[in-house]
């Protein structure tokens, strides 16, 4: 008996290490990943500073493309792309079509998050930089937080959210941009379900926070909530 127990402890610790380095991983990736702007289509670069996408910087760089679009204007499209390609493009490879204007790519890493992505100043652009207070996680379902590698700047009525929901038995999460007024009706119902009073809930429960800062939604829902601000004392105060 007293043996099983031993092993029994053992797989617990084992796969409790297991779940620490596979959190430490993703949470390195989505730090140290190469940092790019991702539009598609937009009329000019300023309209691509909203969101960006963290890339594998292992393979792929950053790009911007210049084309011509149907009305003879021109269009941006920039993101992620293979190291293969961008070599080619470099050697003064063909571009893709003869619409492309300009195919560029770049791999230098952001030097903080109030500066834009390298591919913000390719083929000769020179975006007009807004104050963004909050860049946040924007994905609809992902296993963990630091796993959504996809970013927008909200406006400027708007946090970062996280929110931790059930799905067919399994724990996901979901990252946007939400207004204040609906964050503070968030906080509301979680102080009324948290009220000592009447005790804590028996049963796991879904958990919605807000947050101020680039990326704070990738943080621990539970510790956000607890933490949150309110905005109008009148909804949650």
């Amino acid at each position: 008996m007293s043996s099983y127990f031993q092993l029994t402890t053992r797989r617990r610790k084992f796969k409790m290490f297991l779940l620490c380095i596979w959190m430490f991983v993703a949470l390195f990736d989505t730090t140290f990943g190469l940092s790019c702007l991702s539009c598609t289509n937009e009329v000019n670069i300023t309209n691509c500073l909203g969101s960006t996408a963290v890339c594998d910087d292992s393979s792929e760089m950053c790009f911007l493309d210049r084309h011509v679009k149907e009305d003879l204007t021109a269009g941006f499209t920039a993101g992620c792309r293979s190291k293969q390609i961008c070599n080619i493009i470099a050697a003064g490879g063909r571009k893709r079509n003869s619409l492309v204007t300009c195919a560029q790519c770049c791999d230098s890493p952001r030097p903080n998050q109030n500066v834009p992505p390298c591919n913000a100043y390719l083929c000769n652009q020179n975006p007009s930089v807004p104050n963004v207070l909050n860049e946040c996680g924007q994905c609809d379902r992902v296993e963990y937080p630091t796993l959504c590698k996809t970013f927008s700047a909200c406006r400027a009525d708007e946090v970062c959210q996280l929110k931790e929901f059930f799905y067919r038995n399994q724990v996901y999460f979901q990252l946007r941009c939400r207004q204040k007024s609906l964050c503070d009706a968030d906080l509301k119902a979680y102080k009324a379900s948290h009220n000592p009073a009447i005790g804590k809930r028996a049963a796991v429960q879904v958990c919605s926070a807000c947050c101020e800062g680039n990326r704070c939604n990738q943080g621990g829902c539970q510790v956000l909530v607890k933490n949150q601000t309110c905005y109008d004392k009148a909804i949650c105060g």
